[in-house]
């Protein structure tokens, strides 16, 4: 199968067949290593064992053999041996050769006939792929058959060769050097491609006997080299090819045999983004080769006959079908060759590549540049100042259009059933088919390009026959802007026929494209859309095209200015006489229009025939204006200027400009229309020149928008809006002055100036024919002016006067309405005004736009118009003057008004505040925060009336309602507390009054912090009728005051600065009135001022210090009442302890006091000269309270007394001692965690810090019952009636009193009471009274035994298990107890330096000299040393006694080895050695505990000085160690040394020392190392006397002087040689003991 034939195809490659016997060498080598291989060498050596292919009889049984090499198509064959099957050549050939990959060197061997055709003796194939290690490849190959396959019967022998793969120089092709050289113009765009056509290799055969030639395409621009006559041509030659805008672009590389018909090699598509960098680019490509395509013969059956008649239906079908089987049998055949060569291809070596070798480069060529001509004036500077009106588009050229084919036309027409519409069909198709002959030969097509833009069409040329056509051609646009749409068509000519659409290119906006129009054009490429315009949309091709691929065309736009198109306006018309005033006439200038339709059309004359004569026609607010008549002009200029007056412009309002063409009978058709919406004019009284275009207009004569682009022309209109002083008439005197603006104001003064085209819609009154009069209302006071007779723009100067306050300015509108009254009992002259009277009825309410308040008692007459005022911008106190319009009932405009109004102040008309309540008469501080809230009602203002008209009994109501938060106390902590604060207070009743004064003060408390907690907090405020019978009254209205908003205005100081003349600074202000009866509101003047009340004050401090201190002590009490939790975790080895429960372990007597002060409850300050600085002042002192604990005892002695009753009760008391004292608690409150002291502001005093009540839980929790739990652990002594002798004492102080240690409280607890309950598991808790100073104290407390504490008795108690007694020990357990030493004269220590206790903190303590014992062990290398045990306070006599109860544990191996225990006593911080004992091994081999005290000597000049150490030693065996037990590190570290580092140690000698004194200073002897860095000291000296002692010899020195180690343990160093005695080996040394009496057991 195929696993079979690829085997096959290996062995036939490969590998050449192994020869025993070494070749001779053919000396082939690389000369040039280090460059590129372009050469293969074969050396043919020789053959064996051929088959013999001569029949004759003189050459029967030989052959006359030659072989031949075929290398890339390239065949060299060598000379033939005669009669011979084993030749011997040794012929070399080279051969050219770049791409050794999936090529083949093919060795064939012929047998030579001179006569008839040469032999095939066989071949082989050899892949060069092996030669890329570029050295000698040399071996045997086995010939095989043609089809490369070894032979089935006789073998053909076998072929030597020796092959490489070399580089050869002769084969080296070079480029020009100047190809490479660096560009010029890198920074400009690349536009073309240089290319060298350097050579090609294995051309296809059918090439051998032509020209081959290469050829370049890029979009149609083409170039090629010169044919060469060889299938490896080389043509060395440049070619250039234009290659603009090639992003994602390609050049197409043809090979071609030239011939009459040039016929196509191969081909390669070569993409230029990688030659983007603009660098040269040398490369072989592969050669594509061309395949000739198959007709399809189905397509091709014609449904005609020969004759031209036309083949039936079935005659088709079979035709159809006949031609299905011929392709289906040729595409059997063609699959089957295909299968038989990829079956060839599988053992067959593949055929060489078509290759061409190519220097590319993308560069920029200024000659290949396509200039745009200089009469364009595209490329001139404009002027930056001057506007653009033209637009300059040149077309350049276009590249990739689609072809059209008419000859395909033609075919799609012949099949039109209709016989006129066919005849006429073929007819057109023909003429198009005779016309584009040319067209056969290619696709083609005939282009032209349409632009339009805003209406205006132009076109370039037709470029006949060509898909990448270039134009270059101007059009010019003058258009003044940019927002129009650009359309591009471009399309195919068709000279009898409409031009067929080839793709287009539209944008809806210029201004959005086109973004460069400075200096330069803006020229680009763009991409034609050439879908079909209608229809559904076409199928995506796939695979997508490429970019480069896409249609496009080039243009390049430019938006200029040219002098030509301006057209300049008449000299001055848009001058102001004033930019100041406002407005009052509009100013037209009609310029002039363009792209007019044709009106008049000539019916003999081309389509574009005819002429317009227009004129235009303007309309606004019932005024008309029209321009001259301009005959036959399409682009009429008129530059007419027209003025009409215009003092009101209101939204919607627009000119109507009609553009009309003359008629000679009258009058004028509608050419089109314009509405300009004057409103922008407001914003801008700037001129505004622009283009508007027309619009047509329905058959209800509404205007139609506009068409895009526009069909009807347009026109240029240039507007302004001016003030001309001609058309002003003055305003009354009585509005221009006011003398007090700088008070508010209270008075409103109207004047009504005219009217203009006054009109009443549907009556034909005429010009003149209206009697209008106009009709006021404001706050239900009405007034009427003078009637106008037949005046349609009557003058009025009617002046009136209403009182009114800020809060009636702004929601009452004055309201206007004009009436007509032609025919009527009109009022001539001014009616009465109807003000409201004390017990009038009240005012009817303001009408509605469509009637008016008199019109029952003035029953006909016409309505033109009304208007509403709104008086709200009357607030900045200035002349406000301006034109309203007037509308009727459905809305219509039916003429405008002119008013001029003014609010100021007028001071007969102000309430003046009494003095008594100036703020220097009440008695304020303006420089601490604000307490109390003053609110002044002064009056009121069209109040409410009732029903039958009369007024009301007003009085005014005013609450204060907040709410305070307070957080959770100790007795609710889960419910916060709210508070609410209601203050009520009412004024006087104001009897018959709708406009009361009251002139009433009212007083509330209001605090800073009442607005922080509550900002909602409001001040409500209520008018309400007297009612006697039934109270409380009506409500007539209210309004409510939010005082987080209006606090701080009312904050402002009154009378801050002010003289005589002056009014005081105040909030004063105006408010209405709302939720009162349905239609009438009315306001109310109030007056608030926030400020600090000093005698407010001072009872609002006394009241809160008292209130404050009763909640604090019920509060604590509370607190002192309330269960709290007591952790009894104390250090880590006694809450282990207390897990386990083993307190009286084996019945031991406690040896452990463990005490929690938990708290305390109604402690009473120290004395104190000067009251302690407090976060809040209190009346009684609170004091600052910590608490000690301590421990006193009695020694045994004493307590033995006690106990039978020879040492009295007070006795005992007396010689009581404090054996231990625990740390002082921490004081509370704590003065650096407590909130300081609020200093006051500069506008607060000391009642408004007070005042707080949000912080009371704060000295609840510290102040009052102080919480420490502070826990201690106390040590009993060391004796049978420790528990009897002890005393529990606890003292609580005030750290703020003047002696801070002097007790204020105090609890003693004898232990022998409390025994039996303390020694639980929970211990003992409770309060203890104080002594006759009062208070208590919350205190736990527990008796317990601790092993931590004594570890000696633990040790005692171990006994070990069967298991342990039958293995071995490997554990040395220690326990240091104690030690005691000789007392003797210390010196005191010296006086610490006083430092002076600043008041309120504790002054930290002196530093103590450390003074005890210490005791060190070793054992083995390893050391360890305790801690430093203070002595005993109670010792008394020649001893002194220090307690270390120190376990550890040491790994024993060896009965051998010992223990080193050294006593040091230290006493002022200085270090003195009392000793060292040794204990061996050996004496604690019956593994059962064993306490001694251990004598250690210190020999003086004064004798020997014992001391003693207490221990408890045992051997054991711990399993632990026996299971994780490790070789000593120490005795690796040491064999290692012994056998790598060091030499050889010399045998230990024993030595008797007699007689010595040695001295060893650690400082001078190097070799003395410190005990650690947990002690981190050396030691200082030692000493040792003694007669006789022996030891052994572990060092030698220089000197002659000797390190011994003594057997008591003890090392001495550098030991004079005249102290030694050397001892023979085998005698017993002489062992030292420690014979001295040891010291009696010190007592307790």
């Amino acid at each position: 199968g195929t696993m079979g034939i690829m085997k096959r195809k290996q062995e036939t490659l490969l590998p050449p067949i192994s020869d025993p016997t070494p070749p001779p060498p053919t000396q082939l080598r690389d000369a040039h290593p280090r460059k590129p291989a372009n050469c293969v060498t074969c050396v043919v050596i020789a053959a064996r064992d051929l088959r013999a292919a001569d029949g004759g009889w003189l050459t029967r049984g030989s052959s006359d053999p030659y072989v031949k090499v075929i290398v890339e198509s390239v065949a060299q064959q060598t000379t033939h041996k005669n009669r011979t099957l084993n030749p011997v050549y040794g012929e070399r050939f080279d051969y050219e050769c770049e791409h050794p990959d999936n090529n083949y060197a093919i060795v064939e061997v012929w047998d030579y006939d001179m006569i008839s055709g040469d032999d095939f003796l066989g071949c082989v194939a050899v892949p060069l792929v092996q030669l890329t290690g570029r050295v000698e490849r040399r071996g045997w190959f086995e010939l095989l058959d043609r089809d490369y396959e070894r032979p089935h019967k006789l073998p053909r022998g076998d072929v030597e060769i020796a092959m490489i793969w070399r580089h050869e120089p002769t084969y080296v092709v070079d480029l020009d050097p100047l190809f490479s050289l660096p560009e010029k113009d890198k920074k400009r765009p690349a536009n073309c491609l240089k290319c060298v056509a350097l050579r090609a290799i294995n051309l296809t055969k059918h090439s051998t006997g032509g020209d081959p030639f290469l050829e370049l395409d890029i979009k149609g621009d083409k170039a090629q080299t010169q044919s060469v006559a060889s299938r490896r041509p080389r043509w060395m030659e440049p070619l250039d090819v234009i290659a603009e805008d090639c992003g994602g672009g390609y050049v197409d590389v043809n090979v071609y045999d030239k011939g009459p018909v040039n016929r196509l090699v191969g081909s390669i598509r070569v993409e230029l983004d990688p030659l983007q960098d603009r660098k040269s680019n040398r490369q072989w490509y592969t050669l594509e080769p061309h395949i000739p395509e198959e007709v399809d013969e189905e397509a091709s059956v014609a449904e005609e006959t020969p004759g031209g008649t036309k083949m039936s239906k079935a005659n088709v079908r079979k035709a159809k079908a006949a031609a299905i089987k011929k392709k289906m049998a040729a595409q059997r055949a063609k699959d089957a060759r295909a299968k038989a060569a990829k079956e060839r291809s599988k053992r067959e070596p593949t055929k060489p590549v078509m290759r061409v070798e190519l220097a590319l480069r993308l560069v920029h060529d200024p000659d290949k540049v396509l200039r745009i001509p200089k009469e364009f004036n595209l490329d001139t500077p404009g002027a930056p100042d001057l506007p653009r009106n033209e637009l300059r588009v040149v077309v350049v050229r276009a590249r990739n259009l689609p072809p059209t084919d008419p000859l395909a036309q033609m075919k799609d027409l012949q099949n039109e059933t209709d016989p006129v519409h066919g005849a006429m069909a073929t007819a057109s198709a023909l003429t198009s088919a005779v016309e584009g002959i040319g067209q056969v030969l290619g696709p083609s097509a005939d282009p032209f390009v349409d632009i339009e833009v805003e209406g205006i069409e132009r076109k370039t040329t037709i470029k006949r026959r060509s898909l990448h056509p270039q134009w270059m051609e101007l059009l010019q646009f003058p258009i003044d802007e940019l927002d129009h749409a650009f359309t591009l068509h471009v399309r195919d000519h068709n000279e009898l026929g409409a031009s067929t659409s080839i793709g287009r290119i539209k944008f809806p906006k210029l201004s959005k494209r086109l973004k460069v129009f400075d200096d330069e054009a803006w020229r680009v490429w763009h991409v034609l859309d050439c879908t079909p315009e209608e229809g559904p949309p076409p199928t995506p091709p796939y695979p997508k095209p490429r970019a480069f691929d896409l249609p496009k065309i080039e243009l390049a736009v430019r938006f200029v200015h040219n002098p030509d198109l301006v057209l300049h306006l008449p000299e001055g018309w848009d001058e102001c006489a004033n930019e100041l005033k406002p407005p009052n006439e509009l100013k037209i200038v009609v310029a002039r229009a363009r792209n007019l339709p044709i009106m008049d059309r000539h019916a003999l004359l081309h389509r574009t025939g005819g002429s317009t004569d227009p004129f235009v026609k303007l309309h606004f607010d019932g005024d008309e204006a029209e321009t001259n008549v301009l005959k036959k002009d399409l682009d009429p200029v008129w530059n007419e200027v027209v003025a009409m007056p215009v003092e009101l412009l209101l939204e919607g309002e627009t000119l109507e400009v009609q553009c009309l063409d003359h008629e000679t009978l009258g009058g004028g058709e509608h050419v089109g229309s314009v509405h300009l919406e004057l409103k922008p004019l407001i914003e801008q009284r700037t001129t505004t020149r622009k283009w508007y275009p027309f619009c047509k207009k329905d058959v209800e004569g509404q205007i139609l928008p506009p068409q895009v682009p526009p069909r009807l022309g347009k026109l240029e209109l240039a507007t302004r809006w001016v003030h001309n002083p001609k058309l002003v008439i003055p305003c009354p005197k009585a509005l221009l002055k006011d003398k007090h603006k700088d008070k508010p104001g209270n008075e409103l003064r109207t004047c009504v100036i005219r009217c203009r085209n006054l009109r009443i819609p549907g009556k034909k009154t005429g010009r003149k024919g209206v009697d209008p009069y106009v009709e006021m209302v404001l706050c239900g006071d009405i007034f009427t002016t003078k009637t106008r007779e037949r005046n349609a723009n009557p003058k009025f100067l009617d002046v009136r006067t209403y009182d009114v306050n800020e809060v009636e300015l702004e929601d009452a509108p004055w309201q206007l309405t004009v009436w007509d009254a032609r025919g009527d009992k009109a009022p001539l002259s001014r009616q009465p005004s109807r003000k409201n009277s004390p017990r009038a009825p009240a005012p009817a309410p303001a009408p509605a736009p469509s009637g008016s308040l008199l019109e029952d008692r003035v029953p006909s007459r016409n309505l033109i118009g009304d208007a509403d005022a709104p008086l709200g911008e009357l607030e900045e106190r200035e002349l406000c003057r301006k034109w309203l319009p007037l509308c009727n009932e459905t809305g219509q405009r039916t003429g405008k008004i002119e008013i001029a109004l003014r609010w100021l102040h007028n001071p007969k008309k102000h309430v003046e505040m009494p003095e008594q309540f100036h703020p220097t008469q009440r008695g304020l501080d303006a420089l601490k925060e604000p307490n109390q809230l003053f609110v002044f009602i002064l009056r009121g203002s069209r109040l409410p009336l009732r029903p039958d008209g009369s007024c009301r009994d007003p009085y005014v109501q005013c609450r204060l309602e907040s709410h305070t938060h307070s957080p959770p106390t100790h007795s609710h902590p889960s419910h916060h507390h709210t508070h609410t604060h209601t203050s009520v207070h009412k004024t006087k009743v104001k009897e018959n009054s709708h406009a009361p004064k009251w002139l009433h003060p009212m007083y509330f408390r209001l605090r800073q912090r009442q607005l922080d907690e509550d900002p909602d907090a409001l001040l409500e405020v209520g008018v309400y009728d007297w009612d006697e019978q039934n109270l409380p009254g009506d409500l007539m209205g209210r309004f409510t005051l939010k005082l987080s908003e209006v606090a701080p205005d009312a904050k402002k100081i009154w009378y801050e600065g002010q003289d005589e003349e002056r009014d005081p600074v105040h909030s004063r202000f105006w408010t209405k009135l709302k939720n009162g009866p349905p239609g009438v509101a009315g306001s109310v003047e109030i007056a608030l001022h926030w400020a600090h009340n000093v005698e407010l004050a001072m009872v609002m401090r006394e009241e809160k210090l008292l209130a404050r201190e009763a909640a604090e002590v019920a509060e604590a009490r509370v607190v002192a009442d309330m269960a709290q939790a007591i952790e009894a975790e104390t250090p880590a080895s006694l809450a282990a302890h207390v897990a386990m429960k083993a307190r009286n372990l084996k019945g031991r007597a406690p040896n452990t006091l463990e005490v929690c002060v938990a708290r305390a409850r109604d402690l009473s300050a120290g004395h104190r000269k000067e009251e302690v600085p407090r976060p809040f002042a209190v009346l009684t002192p609170v004091p600052d309270a910590y608490a000690v604990a301590s421990l006193w005892t009695l020694p045994l002695q004493l307590q033995l007394q006690a106990d039978e009753g020879t040492l009295g009760q007070h006795e005992a008391r007396l010689r009581r001692k404090e054996f231990m004292r625990a740390e002082p608690t921490c004081v509370l409150p704590n003065r650096d965690e407590v909130t300081p002291e609020p200093t006051p502001r500069e506008d607060e005093d000391e009642s408004s810090v007070m005042s707080d009540e949000s912080d009371q839980d704060d000295l609840h929790k510290t102040d009052r019952v102080p919480t420490w739990l502070s826990r201690s652990t106390f040590r009993l002594p060391r004796h049978g009636r420790a528990v009897d002798a002890s005393t529990l004492s606890v003292e609580v102080c005030d750290n703020a009193a003047d002696d801070p240690e002097l007790p204020i409280g105090r609890v003693l607890i004898p232990l022998s009471e409390v025994q039996e309950q303390a020694s639980t598991d929970e211990g003992l808790r409770g309060w203890h009274a104080c002594d006759e100073t009062g208070g208590a104290l919350d205190l736990w407390y527990r008796l317990s035994y601790d092993p931590a504490y004594s570890p000696e008795e633990v040790l005692e108690d171990e006994v070990e298990s069967t298991y342990q007694k039958g293995e071995l020990a490997n554990e040395l357990k220690v326990v240091v107890v104690g030690a005691r030493v000789r007392a003797r004269q210390v010196p005191p220590p010296p006086p610490s330096p006083i430092v002076k206790k600043k008041r309120g903190k504790k002054a930290p303590p002196p530093k103590k000299p450390v003074s005890g014992l210490e005791v060190s062990l070793a054992f083995l290398g390893r050391d360890r040393v305790t801690r430093i045990a203070p002595f005993s306070t109670g010792d008394e006599g020649q001893m002194r006694n220090a307690y270390h109860r120190f376990d550890t544990h040491f790994v024993a191996k060896d009965v051998r080895d010992y223990l080193d225990v050294t006593l040091v006593e230290l006493e002022h911080d200085k270090r003195i050695e009392k000793g060292q004992a040794r204990i061996y091994m050996k004496d604690l081999a019956h593994r059962r505990p064993t306490r001694r005290w251990l004598p250690v000597i210190l020999s003086t000049p004064m004798g020997d000085e014992v001391s003693e150490v207490e221990v408890v030693l045992r051997l054991t065996h711990s399993l632990e160690l026996a299971t994780f037990l490790l070789p000593d590190p120490i005795q690796i570290d040491v064999q290692q040394l012994t056998y790598e580092d060091h030499p050889e140690v010399p045998e230990r000698t024993r030595a008797h020392v007699s007689t010595i004194t040695v001295q060893t200073d650690p400082l001078q002897d190097p070799s003395v190392k410190p005990l650690g860095e947990a002690c981190g000291r050396f030691e200082e000296s030692t000493e040792r006397t003694s007669e006789w002692s022996g030891g052994t010899i572990i060092k030698t020195h220089k000197d002659g002087s000797f390190d011994i180690d003594f057997e008591d343990g003890s090392r001495e160093k550098r030991v004079p040689s005249n102290c030694v005695e050397r001892i023979p080996t085998g005698n017993s040394p002489k062992v030292a003991t420690w014979d001295k009496p040891a010291v009696a057991p010190l007592g307790v």
